[in-house]
């Protein structure tokens, strides 16, 4: 299982990395405005990336001087509780919907929330894709060109991404308004996340909170909350599968497998496995993945010699009218009545003729 932290890191290990990861910011930074694409790749950086990165940078630079308690001297303890966490995410995912149609008119602006509402029209006609009439099919290319899963002589038309998105908008709107979809995917990923901090800093409530606050107050969460984009439920989705791993438990285990099967046809089939690899290599570096596999089959042989050991003790209490010696007899192989030794226990289990001697 991921290993869990049980203290803060020292304030000379946070000089010690503080100024390398400062100078790889710079370094970053400077490669990005000289590659940045024109138009709006460039606009975004130097608008929003770039005075983001400098404020980090300044904060490093005074860790590595001074430290953080001569900026910040004591952070004031600030604690959720589960249930603050599940009223404030479900308000927050109350506003959420509002501002759907009061701030962005519940309009699908980009390309990508364009096929998520044309798939759900399809999906709500019962269809997989939509027929395309054949005098229609050679202007398949001008009618829309792009975004579109080529299928054989433009026979039909459906959007290239996975439709799992679309599917759970359609599924939902029969109940609800689909807008909601989103912004409740939202608040479950605050919970999720609530239990992931509990688990990775046991005893650290504090971190809960400070986790909690900066995912509800991300520009991009509250963003792409108010819109189709799938990229709400594959941040929903990676806190929960990421919260259900953390747990260790079988159950936990299969729901994981659940959660990671819808979300991998979310959007596009990478997003989810570029997630979850690291979490389940971490298990492979550690040892613990085979060891789980040593154990899983030493308790499938375990379970057997034991079903064993109960199907001929059962067998035993039947005969024991009989004596000793017909139990012997009916199980030569089992009781030692071969000539050569009797071979030793294993695992701690007792003799099935100790059991059956016992027991007569």
């Amino acid at each position: 299982m991921i290993q869990q932290s049980h203290g803060a890191p020292s304030t000379s290990a946070l000089r010690t990395i503080a100024i390398p990861i400062a100078c790889a910011l710079v370094v970053l930074s400077i490669f990005a405005a000289a590659t940045a694409p024109p138009l709006l790749p460039r606009l975004f950086f130097f608008r929003q990336d770039g005075l983001v990165l400098a404020v980090l940078v300044g904060l490093l630079i005074i860790a590595a001087g001074s430290g953080w308690r001569t900026v910040w001297p004591r952070a004031p303890d600030f604690i959720l509780s589960r249930r603050t966490v599940l009223i404030g995410a479900l308000v927050v995912a109350l506003a959420l919907w509002a501002g759907t149609y009061l701030l962005l008119d519940n309009y699908p602006l980009t390309r990508d929330e364009h096929m998520v509402v044309f798939d759900m029209q399809i999906f709500r006609s019962g269809r997989l894709a939509d027929p395309i009439p054949p005098e229609w099919r050679m202007y398949v290319k001008a009618l829309s060109p792009q975004f579109l899963l080529p299928l054989p002589d433009n026979a039909a038309w459906v959007s290239s991404y996975m439709p799992t998105n679309a599917m759970l908008r359609t599924a939902f709107g029969t109940v609800l308004d689909p807008a909601l979809m989103n912004p409740l995917l939202a608040a479950a990923g605050a919970v999720a996340l609530f239990d992931i901090a509990g688990r990775i800093f046991p005893g650290r409530r504090s971190a809960q909170a400070i986790a909690v606050l900066l995912y509800a107050t991300s520009a991009q969460m509250l963003a792409t909350a108010m819109m189709p984009y799938a990229m709400t439920a594959h941040l929903a989705l990676n806190l929960i599968w990421l919260m259900l791993f953390l747990r260790g438990t079988r159950a936990s285990h299969a729901a994981a497998i659940a959660v990671g099967f819808v979300a991998i046809g979310l959007h596009q089939v990478v997003f989810h496995p570029l997630f979850a690899l690291p979490f389940i290599d971490h298990l492979r570096r550690q040892g613990q993945w085979d060891a789980r596999d040593r154990h899983a089959r030493r308790r499938h042989r375990d379970g057997g010699r034991f079903a064993a050991v109960r199907r001929h003790r059962a067998e035993c209490h039947v005969r024991r009218a009989s004596g000793e010696r017909a139990c012997r007899a009916s199980n030569p192989d089992l009781h030692g009545t071969r000539r050569g030794p009797r071979p030793e226990p294993t695992d701690g289990r007792e003799d099935v003729r100790d059991r059956c001697t016992r027991h007569a």
